[in-house]
């Protein structure tokens, strides 16, 4: 059963103390106010929280000073839980930076719409991947860390989808907002399952950590 769950508005103080154990079934925010353009965000009782949504527009607090940018969402897990690829492609960046860490890219080719798609997986505690290899939907890649200087609290995989016009291999990847492109439809989070059928066009993506089965399911 999939439940539409309104998004809770908290403040980071609040949410880091009332929210952060709540790993599945809920949408939080804990910077402030959302201006995400999918505003009811479908989520099923088994997937992993977000505890962040995307935030295209910039936006203060009420200091002034917090940008309000967030290029991707923040998906709830602990520490080695899985990360797998949200569709089948081939790895272009699997490294560690400062900011990010341990950090792993995958292109996923074009969509009906005439843009490149890759996604990016941040923070991992552990690469399972390297540049080069092809992956599949549902694979393991890697497992949720704590790594890289923006990884904050409470702890989360940041996960980033990005497009570009199809043949325009010097042009500048733009961070597009998942929710946009979930298997199911927009807005409707969808659990990676291994018997379900995924057709290879339209490009759609599934969540990039696994969902709870359902109890007596191996």
């Amino acid at each position: 059963m999939i439940v539409v769950l309104s998004v809770l508005a908290l403040s980071s103080c609040a949410c880091g103390k009332t929210h952060r154990h709540l790993l599945h079934g809920w949408v939080v925010e804990y910077h402030g106010e959302s201006r995400d353009p999918v505003p009811d965000i479908f989520l099923p009782p088994a997937a992993p929280s977000i505890q962040q949504r995307f935030q295209p527009l910039s936006m203060a607090d009420e200091s002034g000073i917090f940008p309000g940018i967030h290029e991707g969402i923040d998906v709830s897990g602990r520490v080695a839980d899985p990360v797998v690829a949200a569709a089948d492609g081939i790895v272009t960046e699997s490294h560690r930076s400062w900011a990010w860490e341990n950090q792993v890219r995958i292109d996923h080719g074009s969509n009906e719409n005439g843009y490149d798609v890759q996604t990016l997986y941040v923070h991992l505690d552990e690469r399972l991947v390297t540049i080069g290899d092809r992956v599949r939907r549902g694979q393991q890649i890697g497992t949720v860390g704590i790594t890289g200087m923006a990884a904050g609290d409470p702890l989360h995989l940041h996960f980033v989808v990005y497009v570009r016009p199809t043949g325009v291999a010097s042009g500048r990847w733009s961070e597009a907002n998942p929710h946009l492109y979930w298997s199911d439809g927009i807005g409707k989070v969808t659990c990676y399952q291994p018997e379900r059928d995924y057709p290879f066009a339209p490009l759609r993506l599934t969540y990039p950590l696994p969902c709870r089965r359902p109890q007596g399911v191996q």
